[in-house]
């Protein structure tokens, strides 16, 4: 049987934020490095600018 956990909260009324945030560290995957045109980018690096689309 496969388990997908379910969160109910409201930013608004920051009711059950803090718990989809730490369901979300407990379940995601970790990031992992990007290879870009110039360079490798892995996640642990301190400086960071944004993300474009």
């Amino acid at each position: 049987m496969n388990w997908t956990p379910v969160f109910f909260g409201t930013a608004l009324g920051n009711f059950g934020v803090d718990h989809m945030l730490d369901g979300l560290v407990a379940w995601a995957p970790a990031p992992m490095p990007r290879k870009t045109d110039t360079r490798e980018v892995v996640a642990a690096e301190e400086k960071f600018t944004r993300f474009r689309v």
